[in-house]
């Protein structure tokens, strides 16, 4: 288990699919879905246009005109720091490994 503070209220982050969840709830984010074009990539960075699971706050999206995004798949290895997922009928993976800022639209 890896254990970290979020916003220094002492969330405790497990790395399996509940304990995501639960963070998430905490935070009070919403799981939304978006459609997100992940490139230009370098190295190992996950490339294409992918559906992507928003963690970053509401709050924050008041003040910046960047989202924080952790990318789907459905081709992936699991992985401990790989959340479970199904979507669109489709078992997949959310690749918190994989989790990056991105500029939004409008």
């Amino acid at each position: 288990m890896i254990r970290g503070e979020r916003n220094g209220l002492g969330a405790h982050l497990q790395t399996n699919q509940e304990g995501f969840r639960a963070a998430l709830r905490f935070a009070r984010v919403p799981q939304r879905i978006w459609l997100v074009n992940l490139d230009p990539t370098a190295g190992s960075e996950i490339k294409k246009t992918r559906p992507c699971v928003v963690v970053s706050p509401a709050e924050m999206h008041d003040h910046l005109r960047t989202v924080i995004v952790a990318p789907m798949t459905t081709k992936s290895r699991a992985a401990r720091f790989r959340i479970g997922v199904t979507h669109g009928g489709r078992k997949g993976l959310i690749l918190l490994d994989q989790m990056r800022a991105v500029a939004r639209r409008g």
